[in-house]
């Protein structure tokens, strides 16, 4: 099957790579817009594209669209938005597909009431980030109404997995190697928390979702690890595995943390790592440890 996967230099996008290319089943497109990726395996062609300008028409049987602009490599809001839209109508106007696969994110929510969230709560995303997000979504479903191809949508949380970064899961683990306190602040320690996922897991469930005949035209899943457990047990996870401990800025907010609700994508095998092991696999595996 031929698979084109955009931001190959990204983390998500560059692990889908690595995982996807062990297969023989797989003939690998990757995007990349400025720093080439490396690492990665030959026999996957990479394509340097601006995703707002694609000088090309091709057909894949699965596209993953993991590129996206961020709070962390765009400083310009307007921009922001506005290059993470034009590109998904870009790719729809320039790439035909049987299956597409979209990385969103849980910014879409913003700062809601409900404890718990998952495909039914209310979006209220303030932010450029999440407002884009949004805004790609509702083109991807307004586009599955007109075509026979196969839409999913991944509202995501803070992905890990080696190298991974910009998140509370890695700062965290790069706080306690800095022996730096003030890289990270603890919100409501005595709350609940699985907002974090491991790259293979987002991998596995995709492969499911191939074979998965009970799919519709348009699939949304909100995506998270099992088994929430309170922010204070992760420091101590860190403080145990790094065998030392750091003062941390712990305070109480009214903005108390979400638990992320999955059990449309469990009924459609999603089979996730707890959220002790996904910390854990992320931890041995940026630290070289066996």
């Amino acid at each position: 099957m031929r698979m084109l996967i955009t931001g190959s230099n990204g983390f998500l996008g560059y692990h889908l790579c690595l995982l996807f290319s062990k297969s023989k089943n797989y003939t690998i497109h990757a995007t990349y817009n400025q720093q080439k990726p490396v690492g990665l395996k030959r026999s996957i062609k990479l394509i340097k594209v601006n995703l707002c300008d694609i000088g090309f028409k091709k057909h894949y049987d699965i596209v993953i669209h993991c590129a996206s602009k961020t709070r962390v490599n765009s400083k310009n809001n307007k921009k922001l938005y506005d290059d993470n839209v034009i590109s998904i109508k870009e790719i729809l106007n320039k790439i035909s597909f049987d299956k597409f696969f979209f990385m969103s994110s849980n910014s879409v929510y913003g700062n809601v009431i409900q404890k718990k969230i998952n495909e039914h709560t209310k979006l209220n995303a303030k932010d450029f980030y999440g407002r884009s997000k949004i805004k790609c979504e509702q083109i991807l479903e307004k586009y599955s109404q007109k075509n026979h191809n196969k839409i999913f949508i991944f509202r995501l949380p803070a992905a890990v997995g080696i190298r991974s970064h910009s998140n509370f899961i890695s700062n965290l683990m790069f706080s306690y190697k800095s022996n730096n306190f003030d890289l990270i602040t603890i919100n409501n320690k005595n709350d609940l928390f699985n907002n974090t996922i491991h790259a293979i897991d987002i991998y596995k469930f995709v492969k499911k979702l191939l074979t998965n005949k009970k799919t519709k035209k348009f699939n949304l899943f909100v995506l998270g690890s099992k088994t929430p457990i309170k922010l204070k047990k992760i420091i101590s996870i860190y403080e145990k595995f790094f065998k030392k401990k750091i003062i941390h800025k712990s305070i109480l907010s009214k903005n108390h943390n979400k638990i992320i609700g999955f059990h449309k994508a469990l009924r459609f095998g999603f089979k996730p790592l707890s959220t002790s092991n996904t910390i854990l696999k992320m931890l041995v595996e940026n630290n070289n440890v066996e």
